[in-house]
């Protein structure tokens, strides 16, 4: 039987752990409102949101972006005109991921 003494050494541990593999880690955020609000089908892990940020990011015109696994969308700022096939070819470059809806917001 484990005494109180072991058992915080263990939960101490276990979080220790978690940190330093990331569970201490925060999401990015953006700066604002978003531009543009993508529904993404087709992701599965905390890879996923990673990869899909990743290659919008590279996208001429997107500033920002933040993807979220448990809502299913990604969220741009964006500086000048992107086009939705931009978009579209971005998330798919990242991985088996479908496009289902691109929602352009007004300005102000």
């Amino acid at each position: 039987m484990m005494n109180r003494r072991n058992v915080i050494i263990a939960v101490l541990l276990v979080l220790s752990v978690a940190v330093a593999f990331g569970g201490g880690a925060k999401e990015p955020e953006l700066s604002g409102q978003p531009d543009v609000i993508i529904s993404i089908e087709g992701m599965t892990c905390d890879l996923c949101p990673k990869a899909i940020r990743k290659s919008l990011l590279k996208v001429d015109g997107v500033l920002e972006a933040v993807v979220s696994l448990q809502e299913e969308k990604a969220f741009l700022v964006l500086d000048g005109t992107v086009t939705d096939e931009a978009i579209e070819q971005a998330v798919k470059r990242a991985g088996e991921y479908n496009v289902v809806k691109i929602e352009r917001r007004q300005a102000g």
